[in-house]
């Protein structure tokens, strides 16, 4: 039972390790990120993002000048979320607003992994956008040199 129990620990870490560096090496954030939904199947991503899934993330901070000159597409006042105004509008794959309120939404036709995102702001924004996910066909576990599971298809 204690070496079941100690694979299953062993691949966990794995999984979360490899899913996080994945994650964290395709945008350029810090880790203060914040998940704003699980990976899901984008049909109309793979043209410009080059991946079939995606998930919404955010962060505290801006995109810089340059990127929020070059992909503005519109302002939006809203009662609703941002996140929502953006899901909704075809061309938008990320968004900034205010921290404190989400009263006015900036939406923007650019990914977020082509811009590098500013934390130390003095104004408090947050910026929200589509990155791709982890999506892997096969994965090995190795404990030591047996193999000790294969997943397959892991992605929500």
């Amino acid at each position: 039972m204690h070496c079941k129990l100690h694979h299953s620990f062993i691949i966990t870490v794995l999984i979360s390790i490899y899913l996080f560096d994945c994650l964290h090496t395709q945008t350029n954030l810090t880790n203060n990120f914040t998940l704003l939904s699980s990976c899901r199947k984008c049909s109309t991503c793979n043209t410009n993002m080059h991946c079939n899934y995606t998930q919404w993330i955010s962060i505290s901070g801006l995109p810089m000048q340059s990127f929020l000159q070059t992909y503005w597409l519109k302002t939006v006042e809203t009662k609703s979320d941002c996140l929502i105004v953006c899901r909704f509008h075809p061309q938008c794959k990320l968004y900034t607003h205010k921290a404190i309120k989400q009263e006015f939404c900036k939406l923007y036709s650019g990914l977020m992994e082509n811009t590098t995102i500013d934390t130390n702001s003095t104004d408090h924004y947050v910026t929200g956008g589509r990155v791709c996910c982890c999506k892997f066909k096969s994965l090995f576990v190795y404990y030591g040199d047996k193999i000790l599971r294969k997943f397959s298809n892991i992605i929500n």
